[in-house]
């Protein structure tokens, strides 16, 4: 089944400040059949060279393979665009 809501909602620092979409870091949520699979948000701003460096990136990404109410796995990513890909290739 296919809601409204399915695919990315997501927030952007490069967005104009007075838009809804507007946010501090890049953050977004990744929904599917209405239910949370996943979110990323970006840390970047507040970490220091050697924490991006040694966590592999300043993007926290999560996801729910079982839904939002099963068990989670983490990792960080350099870019928005691999912490999405990484949250899209949930496991079967």
């Amino acid at each position: 089944m296919t809601t409204k809501n399915d695919g990315w909602q997501a927030f952007t620092m490069n967005t104009p400040r007075a838009s809804s979409r507007w946010a501090s870091t890049d953050r977004g949520w990744l929904f599917r059949s209405g239910l949370c699979r996943g979110n990323y948000l970006d840390y970047t701003p507040f970490r220091t060279p050697e924490q991006i460096a040694e966590q592999g990136g300043g993007i926290h990404a999560v996801r729910y393979p079982g839904g939002p109410d099963g068990p989670s796995e983490y990792r960080h990513c350099a870019t928005v665009e691999d912490a999405q890909h990484w949250i899209e290739g949930q496991p079967s």
